[in-house]
C-alpha cells in the first residue's frame, strides 16, 4: 500500500475516533468529507471550525457540500505527506473544538 494511502487511512480512523465528527460522504481515493456530529446549528459550527483551521496556517481545509449538507473537505494530494502531517491535522481538528 502506498505511504500516502496509509496516512489517509490514519486520518479517517482518527477523525471518526474523535466522536465529534462524522463522514458526510463515502471515502474515495484521497478525499474525505466530514461534518460535525452535533445537531446544534451544524452549519455555523462548521463555518467557525473552518475559519479557525485556516487561520492557524497549519492545515488548509475547504468547505463543500454533499447532498445539500455543508461539510468540510480534506484532500491528501502531496506525495510528500507524512504520518506526522496527518497527526498535525488531527491535532488541529481537536484544538478547534
Amino acid at each position: 500500500m502506498p505511504e500516502l494511502q496509509k496516512h489517509f487511512r490514519v486520518f479517517v480512523i482518527d477523525l471518526l475516533g474523535m466522536g465529534k465528527r462524522k463522514l458526510s460522504a463515502p471515502v474515495r481515493l484521497n478525499v474525505v468529507c466530514f461534518t460535525t456530529a452535533s445537531n446544534d446549528n451544524p452549519d455555523e459550527t462548521l463555518k467557525k471550525v473552518l475559519d479557525k483551521l485556516n487561520k492557524s496556517g497549519k492545515i488548509f481545509i475547504t468547505p463543500s457540500s454533499y447532498k445539500g449538507v455543508l461539510c468540510l473537505r480534506a484532500a491528501f494530494v502531496n506525495w510528500r505527506t507524512t504520518e506526522k502531517d496527518v497527526l498535525i491535522a488531527i491535532q488541529e481538528l481537536i484544538n478547534v473544538v
